[in-house]
């Protein structure tokens, strides 16, 4: 027994009649490829002469003498750089006004934040009340305490916490 007994024949099925390709089909499917082109963003694509960049003919057929047609190529990629250009600027500055507007969202949203939720609250710069108070009594009491511990005592005040 081979190993092919226990495959079945099975005819191909005819083709459905719209692959088909009649001459009515081709004219349909050439009209649906061109209206295609015709909606697509950058209209109908035109194919350019290779020497000169026209639209209309190809280099085989270029009606345009050499000095021309580097002359009206340059002026061509001049266009497209400036397009081009104008593109990336707008592009850029679009990027830069979403990243603005960003920033903006981000900062109104942390306005409505609580920052301190223990109720502490910021704290003041500078020294405290305390040892602004204890330093106006050491002042003031200068003369009657020995200088070293003055100095000692200013010095502890200075102290950050």
């Amino acid at each position: 027994m081979s190993a092919w007994s226990n495959w079945r024949y099975v005819p191909p099925s005819p083709l459905p009649p719209r692959l088909l390709h009649g001459e009515r089909e081709v004219q349909e499917l050439e009209a649906t490829v061109e209206s295609e082109r015709a909606q697509s963003p950058s209209g109908p694509r035109r194919l350019r002469c290779g020497l000169c960049r026209q639209p209309g003919h190809n280099r085989n057929h270029c009606p345009h003498d050499p000095a021309t047609a580097i002359r009206l190529t340059v002026e061509f990629n001049q266009a497209r750089r400036a397009e081009h250009r104008a593109e990336v600027m707008a592009r850029d500055a679009a990027r830069a006004r979403a990243q603005a507007a960003a920033e903006t969202r981000a900062l109104e949203a942390m306005r409505g934040w609580d920052w301190y939720p223990q109720g502490g609250g910021p704290r003041e710069v500078g020294p405290s009340k305390c040892k602004i108070a204890m330093q106006n009594i050491l002042f003031d009491n200068a003369e009657k305490i020995p200088d070293g511990v003055y100095k000692e005592l200013m010095d502890a005040l200075l102290i950050k916490d």
